[in-house]
């Protein structure tokens, strides 16, 4: 019963410290680059791909997209976004291959996503993704504020992938504003199953840590909570205890009365020899006083 009650507080106190874990592991979101009437161009360091090897099968995928600059410039009407590789793809590059273009077009921080990975901060992505069954192709994705969610867009943009140089031409739906408009490239190959390569720019590597919130991201703001899940699981333990203990009950009752009906039907006459015994005694003492 002492395990059962400490079972409760030992859950409770795993889940606190996986909260403060993964609270620690919170990172600032990706830096991006602010639009300027001429475009922007942001030069990116090579080999400094992130890997992300969840099965652990081995530390680098056999392809990567190594950024070496990524750009937004104006063309005509509209907008290119210009990603250019450290080492040329093949056409085929037979594994999946993803170049994105966050945009925060507005400006505005309030309705941008809030999700993990790449995309806080951004209201709209373009992307050019290359798929074992798909090749090569393109998309784009607005995000709902209101919805809270993202939304795949009809149109799909045109663009080039040839050696280390790949183009997206942006939507001339997504009104870009030079001072305002904030975008971000991202290359990710994966493998299946396996490790993905990804590389940021502008930025180096992972973002910082992001700084500890006073409130919603330690244990201690959720102890209410945890102690109020930690007293319901002990009230838990008691009430399976008691009724185990009630059944238990029931089972050593049952099993005393199975043996006093066994004994009856072994001994039928052990009562009444009884009750015979002794009217034979009293018989017998009744002749002796007679006789006497």
């Amino acid at each position: 019963m002492i395990s059962a009650l400490l079972l409760p507080l030992l859950i409770t106190k795993a889940f606190a410290l996986t909260f403060e874990n993964n609270a620690a592991a919170v990172r600032e979101p990706y830096a991006m680059a602010t639009l300027t009437g001429s475009g922007v161009a942001v030069d990116d360091p090579g080999d400094d791909i992130v890997v992300f090897d969840r099965a652990r099968i081995s530390s680098l995928p056999p392809l990567t997209a190594d950024l070496t600059s990524f750009s937004v410039l104006p063309t005509g009407s509209g907008y290119t976004a210009v990603f250019q590789t450290k080492s040329p793809l093949p056409a085929d590059p037979g594994m999946p291959v993803n170049f994105f273009v966050h945009l925060d077009a507005d400006g505005d921080p309030s309705n941008n996503a809030a999700a993990d990975g790449s995309g806080p901060g951004s209201d709209a992505t373009v992307m050019l993704l290359f798929g074992t069954k798909t090749k090569w192709h393109s998309e784009w994705w607005q995000y709902d504020a209101l919805q809270m969610r993202w939304n795949r867009q009809a149109e799909e943009p045109s663009f080039t992938a040839t050696g280390s140089t790949f183009t997206l031409a942006l939507p001339s739906q997504l009104i870009l504003v030079p001072g305002k408009t904030t975008v971000r490239g991202f290359a990710l190959t994966a493998v299946d199953r396996g490790p993905t390569a990804e590389d940021v720019a502008p930025g180096v590597g992972l973002p910082p840590l992001a700084p500890v919130s006073p409130k919603g991201t330690t244990a201690s703001e959720f102890m209410p909570w945890l102690i109020g899940t930690a007293a319901f699981m002990v009230i838990c333990f008691i009430a399976i205890g008691g009724i185990l203990l009630k059944k238990r009950q029931s089972k050593l009752k049952g099993f005393t009365e199975s043996v006093d009906e066994r004994r009856r039907r072994v001994f039928p006459q052990e009562k009444a020899g009884t009750l015979l015994w002794n009217h034979s005694i009293e018989e017998a003492v009744g002749e002796n006083s007679r006789t006497r």
